[in-house]
């Protein structure tokens, strides 16, 4: 489970490939659900809570024209294994993003997004992150029950 997460946060860190990513896929709903579950594994629920688009949330704290904060955006994204290991994931917000990956991995069999290869790879790339996340965190919840 570790190595595929480290696999796929690794696949989300191309500035281009967000870039190409977002925009043509602004209305897609699968593209939707896992970019809020991206939000709230890096810490943005509040964010969610102000302004529920998810596009729009993602363009203000990983926005890839501006380096500052799409460089802030991918030191939160790789911190998000460390807090679960260490125990600094809030399980509310887990249990949330669990519900979502559920969803998005029910959903992204077949599922087609559209833009450049890179757009429509990094898009499958952050569904199956958020599936895989998700799995890591509840492993790492099963070990601290032991």
């Amino acid at each position: 489970k570790l190595e595929q997460l480290q696999s796929m946060t690794s696949a989300l860190q191309d500035r281009s490939a967000v870039a190409a990513a977002l925009e043509p896929n602004r209305s897609d709903q699968l593209l939707k659900a896992a970019l809020t579950a991206l939000l709230i594994a890096i810490g943005h629920k509040d964010t969610l809570n102000r302004e529920s688009d998810a596009h729009k949330v993602m363009h203000e704290v990983a926005n890839p024209a501006e380096r500052t904060k799409f460089d802030a955006f991918i030191k939160k994204l790789t911190a998000v294994q460390s807090e679960i290991n260490e125990g600094r994931a809030k399980p509310e917000d887990w249990a949330q993003l669990k519900g979502i990956a559920q969803l998005v991995e029910q959903s992204q069999r077949g599922h087609k997004f559209v833009g450049t290869s890179s757009g429509t790879k990094w898009c499958v790339n952050l569904c199956q992150w958020v599936v895989e996340v998700s799995g890591y965190f509840e492993l790492g919840v099963e070990i601290a029950a032991k």
